[in-house]
């Protein structure tokens, strides 16, 4: 249970809620808890039979949803 808050709460930076009114905060927390959901299921159900279903919120962010872009002027 403690992974599943830390995945929330530092991959996810959930607990960011500095707007300045409860209802802008509670809808990030929202924000953040589908965003969690997402993540959650992309682990269990997307990436089942791979050793990528047990990783940290963390590690699926930078293997599979950042994408590296380059500019060229």
């Amino acid at each position: 249970m403690e992974n599943f808050i830390k995945n929330h709460k530092t991959f996810l930076y959930s607990d960011r809620t500095s707007c300045h009114t409860f209802q802008a905060n509670h809808y990030r927390v929202f924000l953040h808890s589908a965003a969690y959901v997402l993540m959650h299921s992309l682990a269990q159900i997307g990436l089942r039979g791979t050793k990528w279903t047990s990783a940290q919120f963390n590690t699926l962010q930078i293997r599979f949803l950042k994408v590296a872009g380059r500019v060229v002027s």
